[in-house]
């Protein structure tokens, strides 16, 4: 037995849908942003390491790099800020599939209900003034 719903193609709660595309989409932009300037600070503070030269470094001693503390901080900012628009663009996705989510709650939800009804109505004689108990 296959149980389909009232509204038929009619498709509910149009406006929540478009609200969580609307955040999927927010989410995926930011989720591509949060990516560039990562790997934009992953880039500066691996290209603005110094080496410095081996003949100022003595007999025996390892070569030693380090990078500017200008390019260090720009670098650390920018991972910083990346790391809080990745986090912020999960957080936009996840509320999109929540409410994706929710919305399909709400129609499996109605089809159970539905069932459950059609099954009342056939265990059940038929009485007089009594109709379904389900409302659309």
């Amino acid at each position: 037995m296959t149980s389909t719903s009232f509204h038929g193609s009619d498709r509910r709660h149009r406006l929540l849908r478009i609200v969580a595309s609307i955040y999927s989409m927010i989410g995926g932009i930011l989720l591509g942003l949060g990516t560039s300037l990562m790997a934009f600070a992953l880039y500066t503070a691996l290209a603005t390491t110094i080496s410095v030269p081996p003949s100022e470094v003595g007999f025996g001693r390892p070569q030693t790099s380090f990078s500017p503390l200008s390019a260090g901080l720009g670098a650390t900012l920018s991972l910083l800020w990346s790391v809080g628009i990745l986090l912020g663009a999960l957080q936009f996705l996840a509320t999109g599939a929540l409410i994706r989510l929710m919305i399909q709650l709400e129609a499996n939800t109605r089809a159970t209900a539905q069932l459950l009804d059609r099954v009342q109505v056939r265990l059940e004689p038929a009485q007089e003034g009594t109709g379904s108990m389900f409302v659309a």
